[in-house]
């Protein structure tokens, strides 16, 4: 018997990969460097040779950093 909450979703993963690290990050403020943030951590994981992703939390916050987020996402396959 297996326990559904110990299996990943593949749904969820780019091309059949398994995902290494999630990346959580609370976007607080319009003017925040969601870009610059991205970017930073995703270099390191993928000189690491991690799969990873991001998931970014907007709490009402709209603007510059809201419109990153977005073209992050149209630019990464959402990763």
């Amino acid at each position: 018997m297996s326990d559904a909450s110990s299996q990943a979703n593949p749904a969820a993963e780019p091309a059949g990969q398994v995902i290494d690290v999630t990346l959580v990050v609370p976007v607080g403020h319009a003017s925040a460097k969601v870009e610059e943030l991205i970017a930073a951590w995703g270099e390191r994981l993928d000189d690491l040779g991690l799969v990873w992703e991001a998931i970014l939390v907007y709490d009402g916050v709209r603007g510059p950093a809201w419109e990153a987020g977005l073209a992050l996402q149209a630019s990464s396959g959402n990763r």
